[in-house]
Order: C-alpha cells, then sequence, then structure tokens
C-alpha cells in the first residue's frame, strides 16, 4: 500500500521477520579493524530487476549479494551484526537499545524511482535505516583483485554492484541511506495506453477483485469496481473529452492507495509504462475530410425499421462488390459530426446492426464496426466492408438486388455489371 509514515524499529524488525524470502546487496569496508556495512539494500517478496547472486572481494573491501530468509535478516537488525561464515560485519547506527525509535517508511508505487536505487515493479514500502559507516566514511583507495572487476574507489563498485542510478552525470556523490522494501502484489498498474478518447490500463496482481480503479485529476474522473478474479486484467475508463488536466490512474481499496500512475503532470513526464496513442480520433477526421465517394458514406443516424435497413444496405452491398468502403453513423451528408445515442460502449447498437446486415446480404459481408469518440462526447460507428471475395452481394436474400457504387451514390447493378462481378469472382 502506498502511504508514507512512520513505524517503529520493533515493528521494522516484525515485519522483516514475518518475509519468506529477502534479496540482499551488501558493501562492507574494513573500518579500523572492524568490518562495517557502508551499503545494505533489501528487498522482500519478489526478485528486484538486474539482481544477481555474486561476491566480489577486495583488501579491505566486500560485497555480497545473496537470499536470505526473514528470520535471519531480523536477527542481524536487533543484534547489529551480519554473519558471513565466519565474517562478522557489524550494521552500525541502529537503535539496539531503543525498539520504540522511529524509522521512516515510503510509500513507493510500482517502478517508482527512489533515491538512487533502481526502482521495483511492485508497489513497495522502503523503510530507511540510520546512515551506515557511521556517518560519510567511503573507502577511497582502488580496488582491484583477482575474479572481480577493477574500479576506482568504492562508490563505483557500490553503483555497479547495487544497481544504483547515477543520472546524467554517470556518478554518485554519496552513498544512499540503506533500506528495507517490502513489495506487495495485491495489483499493480502494469501499463497504461492514453487513447483520445478512452484511457486503457492494464492491470496485474493477486488480488484485483473488489478493488478500484479510478481516473483522477483536477476533474473527478470514473471509477470501476473491480469484479473478475483473473490475475491480469484490461479496464478502459471513457475520456470523451479528452483527458483532463493533472490526471492520474489510481488503484485503491477504502481509503488505501494500492499503486497509481501519473498521466500528464505539468513539470514532469508521464510515469513509466504510460503511452500515448492518437489515432482513433484522426481516423474519423480523415474519413471525414475526405468527404462522400465510392468508399464512404455518412448517415446521421443507423436506421429503425426494415425499409431504411435495406437502404443501407444497398450502399454496404456495393462496397462490396468494388473496393470495400467506410459508412459512418452519426455524420450528416455535408460531413458535420452530430454523433449518435448509444449505449456507454455501443455493445447494443453493433450487436443490432451486426444482426440486420447479416440477415440482409447474402453472401455473408467481411465487415466491422467500431464505435469511435470524437470531442465534446460524441461517439460514431463506423462499419468497414472489405472488398468481397464472392460478389455479387445481393440485399434481400429472398428476391436479391444487386448495386453498384458511382461516386458518392448508391445504383441498381445492371445485367453487365452482374456479369462483370460474377467473371470477377471465377477468374
Amino acid at each position: 500500500m502506498i502511504e508514507n509514515g512512520q513505524v517503529t524499529f520493533q515493528e521494522l524488525v516484525a515485519a522483516v521477520r514475518s518475509q519468506e524470502r529477502i534479496w540482499v546487496r551488501i558493501g562492507a569496508a574494513l573500518k579500523e579493524k572492524t568490518w562495517t556495512v557502508l551499503a545494505f539494500d533489501a528487498v522482500a517478496l519478489a526478485q528486484p530487476p538486474d539482481w544477481e547472486e555474486r561476491t566480489w572481494k577486495y583488501p579491505g573491501v566486500v560485497f555480497y549479494a545473496f537470499v536470505e530468509n526473514g528470520q535471519n535478516i531480523a536477527d542481524w537488525l536487533e543484534t547489529g551484526k551480519v554473519i558471513f561464515g565466519n565474517l562478522e560485519v557489524a550494521l552500525p547506527d541502529l537503535p539496539l537499545d531503543n525498539p520504540n525509535a522511529t524509522i521512516q517508511a515510503y510509500g513507493l508505487a510500482s517502478r517508482q524511482s527512489w533515491d538512487s536505487y533502481m526502482p521495483l515493479t511492485w508497489p513497495a514500502t522502503s523503510y530507511t535505516l540510520p546512515r551506515s559507516g557511521g556517518g560519510s566514511y567511503v573507502p577511497t583507495e582502488m580496488l582491484i583483485a583477482e575474479g572481480a572487476p577493477s574500479f576506482l574507489g568504492f562508490l563505483d563498485a557500490a553503483t555497479a554492484f547495487l544497481g544504483l542510478a547515477t543520472g546524467v552525470t554517470g556518478i554518485i556523490s554519496q552513498l544512499p541511506s540503506s533500506s528495507i522494501r517490502t513489495q506487495d502484489r495485491t495489483g499493480r498498474i502494469s501499463s497504461v495506453v492514453i487513447h483520445p478518447t478512452k484511457v486503457e490500463v492494464h492491470l496485474e496482481g493477486e488480488t484485483l477483485s473488489g478493488l478500484t480503479l479510478e481516473l483522477a485529476g483536477q476533474v473527478p474522473g470514473p471509477q470501476v469496481r473491480l469484479q473478475d478474479r483473473a490475475r491480469c486484467q484490461t479496464v478502459e475508463l471513457p475520456t470523451p473529452d479528452g483527458l483532463g488536466a493533472q490526471a492520474w490512474v489510481v488503484l485503491k481499496t477504502a481509503a488505501t492507495c494500492v499503486d497509481r500512475k501519473f498521466l500528464n503532470w505539468q513539470y514532469s513526464s508521464p510515469d513509466p509504462g504510460v503511452e500515448i496513442i492518437e489515432e482513433p480520433v484522426s481516423m474519423i477526421e480523415a474519413l471525414v475530410a475526405a468527404g462522400e465517394g465510392p468508399q464512404i458514406e455518412f448517415k446521421r443516424q443507423a436506421p429503425e425499421t426494415r425499409d431504411e435497413r435495406k437502404k443501407v444496405c444497398r450502399t454496404l452491398a456495393a462496397f462490396a462488390n468494388d473496393h470495400g468502403g467506410h459508412l459512418l453513423f452519426g455524420v450528416d451528408d455535408d460531413g458535420q459530426i452530430v454523433g449518435i445515442n448509444t449505449d456507454h460502449d455501443g455493445r447494443t447498437l453493433k450487436d443490432t446492426v451486426t444482426h440486420w446486415i447479416a440477415d440482409l446480404i447474402d453472401p455473408h459481408l467481411d465487415f466491422s464496426l467500431d464505435i469511435l469518440w470524437h470531442e465534446h462526447g460524441l461517439r460514431v460507428l463506423h462499419v468497414e466492408v472489405q472488398e468481397g471475395t464472392s460478389p455479387p452481394y445481393g440485399v434481400d436474400p429472398a428476391n436479391p438486388h444487386y448495386y453498384i457504387r458511382r461516386g458518392a451514390t448508391t445504383f441498381p447493378a445492371s445485367a453487365d455489371d452482374v456479369r462483370t462481378m460474377v467473371r470477377t469472382r471465377l477468374a
């Protein structure tokens, strides 16, 4: 859960003890004849990206990466000592005599950068330990040893071993605070695709059912309560007027944030995993701009009577008898987009239109239907007909009549036209 706050040192130890597996990376140096931890990164629940088990040993410096159970790491915190075989390494600055000392906790969204550590793939809580090493002590000697990579100093080695982010400079000026990060696999927003009229959100998690997905921002957006128990889900949040200012997507339960993604904040780029797509609106605009013609037809509204539907099917059949075409319901003859009345996703209207097209045209067309959103919440039903592979296509199977397209008008096909279609099919 993404929440900032404080816990006691005793509560942190208990939280660590409850973890089954923890991925640990440690950098230590010999300081005044005592081995002391200078860099400590522990991640629970899932393996961090780019983590690998390994050991680098240099004169007076060691780096270890290994998997340990929470019980042992909790013991290290309580004693202030890490044991590697015969090597005992001190964990300095821990409040061993004050179990009620406060430890700062920070809630992290999935793939959120924190300090210099590489982002994790799941939401997490990061507990910041007192800065290790009793201050700013860092060895500056060159690190060279058999079987280990060479570095100019401890900072360079720690950067490579812990996978620290260096920014544009390529270097870090000091070690990050030692941290313990516990991930939460309840749910995460794995990716977001921003379309002009909707936001498509991809979710993963072990307990998505019962959570709520919300599009938040300066203007409140839609919310969807998840009912499906599937571990991977896709949810579409409508934005008929486009994406509002300072928009973000939040996965939540009750009053708690499980995960979030910022989409269009004023002074920052979208969060990792956010993609912007502009194709749907450009498709409407391109078709309307082209105007009615041999392959494009506009209708103000969807037909309701059988005779009206037959007239529409004449155009659809004519498209199939030639090179295919597009029919837009919700557009006037002059190209003005007026929209259609339909349910939210247009499923009922699409099912109805699909049924009467299949009922009135023979043989069956190869066609598709989509609801395209335009600005101000206007919706257009787009019917795309592919060039037919079995012409001629007729309207009213009991007494079929055939049609062709000339310019922006549909005409009855002549006998010669029909014979040409048949020859084309048989060729």
